[in-house]
């Protein structure tokens, strides 16, 4: 799929999910202290609950680029959509997208360990496990799973492989990095692509604890 055709879909996406959820619930897209850009058209802003629309992601909010750098990692078309094409506050699995600051959630989910195995985390499922985009097969992001992984026993991991490391090799002074080998035994399957997990969330199949 070219960029152009992935920024179409996830923007198609977003706003038939927005509709459906909205016509399910209204509950479900409504809040508190929503941006003035986010307020539902003939919305009273003195109003402490409103209803909260689709805002488009300025250009200007975001610098892919740096991001990459900070994460070191090259963002997965699919992924740049997805943060930069609405602002949002829909909860798990997708997280929100707040105004200005359209990668929060990124940021948020970022483990360094998992990025330089070849997984990218990119959402909570919940509150513990950690969605992930298998880049193993990149650049054909149609080919990368989803996978999810418990947050607990991540970290459990990691420190004890880093603790092993170090008592076995006290003369190296590098940050070591954990295989990949010994994450893969912990990732869940989720969806065979970013685009399968989105159709799963839109169907219902996917969703907070499942």
């Amino acid at each position: 799929m070219t960029p152009e055709g992935t920024r179409a879909y996830i923007k198609a996406f977003f706003e038939k999910y927005y509709a459906q959820q909205r016509a399910k619930n209204p509950r479900f897209v409504e809040g508190v202290g929503i941006p003035a850009a986010m307020l539902d058209d003939g919305a009273d802003p003195a109003q402490e609950w409103n209803i909260w629309k689709l805002a488009p992601v300025a250009e200007s909010e975001y610098n892919i680029a740096e991001i990459e750098k900070k994460l070191h990692v090259t963002l997965p078309e699919c992924i740049k959509a997805f943060f930069t094409t609405y602002h949002h506050r829909f909860e798990y699995p997708l997280g929100r997208n707040e105004i200005g600051s359209p990668f929060f959630s990124l940021g948020q989910v970022s483990n360094h360990h998992l990025i330089q195995a070849g997984y990218l985390p990119f959402a909570w499922r919940d509150d513990y496990f950690m969605l992930c985009m298998d880049l193993q097969n990149m650049p054909i992001e149609e080919t990368c799973p989803v996978t999810v992984i418990d947050s607990e026993r991540l970290w459990n991991l990691t420190d004890d492989w880093i603790l092993e490391y170090r008592r076995q090799h006290p003369e190296d002074d590098a940050e070591p990095v954990v295989p990949r080998s010994e994450f893969a035994p912990l990732m869940i399957p989720v969806a065979d692509s970013f685009y399968a997990f989105l159709e799963g969330v839109m169907n219902g199949t996917i969703k907070p604890g499942c």
